[in-house]
């Protein structure tokens, strides 16, 4: 079992301060996912606030991509907050990020900020959690694009459960059902699965041309992260038609079961769920986690927001 430890080797991550305090005139909170990336601006006297929602910045996309789609975010949330003119350098951010716990996607998205005053880069699991509760001890369970599991315990400690990436985990998550309702499609091409509705609904979407095999393998080759999650939405529309959609579905909140469990093997911890496809999947969780789910205080933005304002108030990660 992986040990719990105060923070993890590398996160939340203080790039190095550029200007000074009294120069900063916002903060800016960041949450960067697999499909959205969402800002939030405020004035440091609640004056203003402006948000913002752009594309992907989840790491593991591209640090590119990731500073292209929060610029762009960052700017819409600008002018919602009456202030077009708000450059970087202004502004003490905090940002919770998809792939943040990877050291080398890390370093590589710090390294190309562009001048923000103050820079905190957290996982978007952990933004997520002390923005749910508040800070306060709590559990949540994220399944949007990825999944992951992410708690604060009592005296301190975090676990993170999950959250290894689109190619090789993230089950229970929107990727992992496209490519699981993938895979049967496939399967039923094959004559391996029974056809029924998935199958058809999946050829249907993914399929062109006269050579149906042919089209299959050539969008597998291509399919990325925000692609297979593009399947997802599918599979919930044809639970009530295909036993074998409705089988995905249950073994999807199976395994976020499972990493709530691990998460929390104590069960002592309030839980809030989060994602498109986590909402939708929460009434077949067992029992004994439906009773702990509590309705989130804030969101990841806020958590992220958080960090920002101890990194504004202190310089100190506690």
């Amino acid at each position: 079992m992986q040990p719990a430890t105060p923070h993890p080797v590398i996160l939340p991550f203080a790039a190095p301060q550029r200007g000074h305090a009294n120069a900063i005139r916002a903060l800016v909170g960041i949450d960067g996912g697999g499909t959205h990336t969402r800002v939030r601006v405020l004035d440091l006297h609640d004056r203003f606030h402006g948000e913002g929602d752009t594309g992907a910045s989840a790491l593991n996309q591209g640090v590119e991509q990731a500073w292209r789609n929060i610029d762009a975010a960052f700017q819409q949330a600008a002018r919602a907050a009456g202030q077009p003119a708000l450059q970087w350098h202004e502004c003490a951010v905090g940002a919770g990020l998809s792939g943040a716990n990877v050291g080398s996607y890390l370093q590589s998205f710090v390294a190309a900020h562009p001048g923000c005053a103050r820079l905190v880069v957290d996982s978007d699991a952990y933004t997520g959690v002390i923005g749910a509760h508040a800070g306060a001890p709590g559990a949540l369970l994220i399944s949007g694009t990825g999944s992951i599991c992410a708690a604060v315990r009592r005296d301190g400690t975090r676990r993170s459960v999950g959250g290894w990436g689109w190619t090789i985990g993230d089950e229970g998550s929107g990727a992992w059902l496209g490519k699981e309702a993938l895979r049967h499609a496939q399967r039923v091409l094959d004559g391996r699965d029974p056809a029924g509705a998935l199958a058809k609904a999946i050829w249907q979407r993914v399929g062109s041309g006269d050579d149906l095999a042919d089209a299959l393998r050539e969008w597998s080759a291509r399919a990325s992260q925000a692609a297979l999650a593009s399947l997802g939405p599918i599979v919930f529309e044809q639970a009530d038609h295909d036993p074998i959609a409705a089988q995905l579905l249950d073994q999807a909140a199976a395994e976020l079961h499972a990493l709530a469990c691990a998460a929390d093997p104590d069960g002592e911890l309030a839980f809030a769920i989060a994602g498109s496809v986590a909402v939708r999947l929460q009434h077949r969780f067992p029992e004994a986690l439906r009773r702990r789910v509590a309705a989130p205080i804030g969101d990841a933005v806020s958590g992220a927001l958080q960090l920002a304002r101890r990194a504004l108030s202190d310089g100190e990660l506690h």
